[in-house]
Formats: C-alpha cells, sequence, structure tokens
C-alpha cells in the first residue's frame, strides 16, 4: 500500500518525540508542533516542545535523527538534497513484518504510559471515558465499538457527528493513530435474531444482513464526508467489508463501489468483520478465497490464537494467514484467556477491590507473552510447507525461463 505509515489507511505520518539529553520517548508530536519544528532551522528549545513531565535531565523534545518522514519533508521543504537519506536513515518499509499485528486492550492508559511497545488496537467505548487524553507512545487502531453498540441495544445510539468528532480528537490529542472503523452492523445471527452468542446476549436489530451491509456502507459514507467539519488531518476511517457468506461479502464489496467509494484506489485498506467466531471452521478460509480476487489489502477483527492454528488455514494458500493481501489484524482474547488461565509467574499485581493476588486480565506481561505465542503462530502458518510449495509452483508457472537455471550454491 502506498502510505507514509505503514498499516495507515491514510498518508499521513507521525513522529515521535525523545527527551533531548537522556533520549527517552516522550510520545507523539501534536500535528501544531510538527509544524513548528518544521519550519524551524534546526531542533531546539525555541521550536521544540518542553520535556514537561519526564526526566528532570530534559528540557525539550525533538525528533529522531533516524525520523525517515519527519527530515525527508524538513529537507523538501528548504529544497535540499537528501544524502541524509542514503546514509543510514532507513526507510520504514524495509522493516516493517509481512503482516502487523495489532494487540486488542481495554487498558487505554498502555496508550502512552510505555507499559507495551507494540500496536494496539482500541475500543471507543474505553478511550470515550477518558476525559484528558496523553500524548500517545505506541501505533494504534480505533475499534467503533460496533459489536457491543447492536448486542446491547440492537442500534447504534452514537451519532456519526459525535463518533466523528471525538475520533478527530483523539487523534489530535494522541498521535499515532493508523485508522480507525466505521459505526459498521455486525451479520452474526445472534445479532440479528436475538439471542446468546457464547456469553453475550444480543437483543437482536430484526433487519436482514442485506440491510445491515446497506447502513454500514452508508455510515462509511456519511463519516468521510463530516470529518472536515472536525479536521484537516486525511481521513481515517477505512471501508469494513460485512457478511455471512462469501458471496454475501462480495456483495458488501459491490455496494461500495455503487455508492462511489473507490476501493482499491484511493481506499487500498479494507476491514473484514463478522469473522471472529467463524474461525473454527473453513467458513473464514472461503472467506479468504472469495476476497482474494478483489486485489484489497485487507484487516481481520478478532481473529484469535485457534483460529491461526486451524489446520485447513495452515494447508490453504489462499487463507487470511497466508495471503499476501492480509496487511493486518487484531486480537482481544489474551484478556479472557488470562482470566481462566493460571497467573505468570513473577507477577505482583493485586485486585484493588479485595487486596489479594489477581489474575493477569489487565497484566501488560501477560499480553506480551500472548501476542508473543500468536505471532509465532502467524509465522507458523505464514511458513508452512504447503505454502512454501505452493509458492515454488506459482513461480514455476510464472517464469518458467528462471524455475528452470540451476541454483547456484551460496
Amino acid at each position: 500500500m502506498t502510505s507514509l505509515a505503514g498499516t495507515s489507511a491514510r498518508a499521513a505520518w507521525d513522529t515521535m518525540l525523545y527527551g533531548n539529553v537522556t533520549g527517552q520517548p516522550y510520545g507523539w508530536a501534536l500535528p501544531g508542533e510538527i509544524e513548528l519544528m518544521l519550519s524551524a532551522a534546526a531542533p531546539g528549545p525555541g521550536s521544540c516542545p518542553p520535556a514537561i513531565g519526564g526526566h528532570p535531565d530534559d528540557w525539550y523534545l525533538r525528533p529522531a535523527d533516524g525520523d525517515y518522514f519527519f527530515w525527508q519533508a524538513w529537507h523538501e521543504r528548504r529544497g535540499l538534497d537528501q544524502d541524509w537519506a542514503r546514509a543510514a536513515v532507513a526507510h520504514p518499509w524495509v522493516t516493517e513484518p509481512e503482516i502487523t499485528f495489532y494487540c486488542g486492550t481495554h487498558c487505554t492508559a498502555w496508550l502512552w504510559s510505555g507499559a507495551v511497545s507494540y500496536p494496539l488496537c482500541v475500543s471507543y467505548g474505553r478511550l470515550r471515558r477518558i476525559r484528558a487524553p496523553r500524548r500517545g507512545r505506541v501505533r494504534w487502531i480505533l475499534d467503533s465499538r460496533g459489536f457491543s453498540e447492536l448486542s446491547q441495544h440492537g442500534r447504534w445510539t452514537i451519532s456519526p457527528d459525535k463518533y466523528a468528532a471525538d475520533v478527530a480528537r483523539y487523534d489530535q490529542q494522541i498521535g499515532g493513530l493508523q485508522w480507525a472503523a466505521p459505526q459498521d452492523w455486525m451479520c452474526e445471527e445472534a445479532v440479528i435474531r436475538g439471542g446468546m452468542l457464547g456469553r453475550i446476549r444480543c437483543a437482536g436489530t430484526g433487519l436482514s444482513v442485506e440491510e445491515h451491509q446497506r447502513r454500514t456502507v452508508a455510515n462509511f459514507t456519511a463519516l468521510t464526508s463530516i470529518w472536515p467539519r472536525y479536521s484537516t488531518r486525511p481521513c481515517p476511517f477505512i471501508p469494513v467489508l460485512q457478511g455471512d457468506s462469501p458471496a454475501a461479502y462480495l456483495r458488501c464489496y459491490q455496494m461500495y463501489l455503487d455508492a462511489g467509494v473507490q476501493l482499491g484506489e484511493e481506499h487500498p485498506l479494507a476491514g473484514v468483520g463478522s469473522v471472529c467466531r467463524r474461525q473454527s471452521t473453513g467458513e473464514i478460509a472461503a472467506i479468504a478465497r472469495a476476497l482474494r480476487e478483489t486485489g484489497l489489502e485487507l484487516h481481520w477483527f478478532g481473529l484469535k490464537l485457534t483460529g491461526l492454528r486451524h489446520p485447513e488455514l495452515q494447508r490453504d494458500i489462499a487463507s487470511p494467514y497466508a495471503w499476501g493481501g492480509t496487511q493486518s489484524l487484531d486480537s482481544a482474547s489474551w484478556s479472557l484467556d488470562a482470566r481462566y488461565g493460571s497467573r505468570l509467574p513473577g507477577c505482583t499485581h493485586v485486585s484493588v477491590r479485595t487486596g489479594q493476588p489477581s489474575k493477569c486480565s489487565n497484566c501488560p506481561r501477560y499480553a506480551t507473552w500472548w501476542r508473543a505465542r500468536l505471532l509465532a503462530a502467524l509465522e507458523a502458518a505464514q511458513r508452512s510447507p504447503a505454502r512454501r510449495a505452493a509458492q515454488q509452483e506459482l513461480f514455476r508457472a510464472a517464469r518458467p525461463d528462471l524455475a528452470a537455471q540451476p541454483r547456484v550454491p551460496a
């Protein structure tokens, strides 16, 4: 994807600020701060934010010497050559992983506390409780709280204007926002008809799958149209495909095209919803095969470790875990796993209510350990023998002239 921020849905970049003496990270620069620093002859106390609330030795904040996008913009603004880019400043795309995993968390403070250093997925339902968000320190995506809204109320109780205004505020105050989900409509049967979905009782919308898709598309177009009222930053909302079958997802894709949304051109990244509770079956692989034909780069919402280890997905070259079109995925099931699992050795947290040792359902150490297991499963799926064999066959078919040449020993 042609983007300045990895898995961002928009051509926007963020600058991490560091203490001028200690070099410790303080968080993302605000848009106004970036403009001030770009206008200055060189970073210094007169053009950089003060180091408030950090290490006593620091007295102002500055971008890193290796911040590719900041210094590229700084040089371009002055019409200077870019020898710096050829001398030790690596382009971020060189080191980006094939697939980005956003760890879902209900602990919004992880965005700015330094408790974790990897990308996060945070719910709007949690973030809207925070009155004064702080400068963030990790990249993150925003989940819209769609499942909670529909399961609890059978409808959306938050207006598009309210949602867009809050997202614009988070984008300004926290920084590092890669993209935000729209107020989409899930298509699980219990969400539509009501009843139990696992341990969750759903009110039911009483609508059809097609109507859920129509409202999902309509909300995306509404959010993108009203975004300029609240921010001059590039719009962060991505289209999300909803459905209950492979054909239904393709129908949703066509609905976006019919609504004038240029999927794949203006919007290369799309989310795939309503798959969280399908990953123990082969259905998700069939959905991936269908969406492969669209050429979109995809984010899969709510994938678990069990899904990544499913035998069919390990074998299937077209599965979302082996197909190169998958850009990212997220899951917050580590917290549920911790709630019913064993406490990690060495953890010292206690319950605020009882004062007794508590489980690791709010523990960044547990989330980090669980994330490592998921990444290992993801790598195993990507490097499975079936995938390698399929890739070799595809290569031979595409380039028989090269495939026929003898391999030269290293």
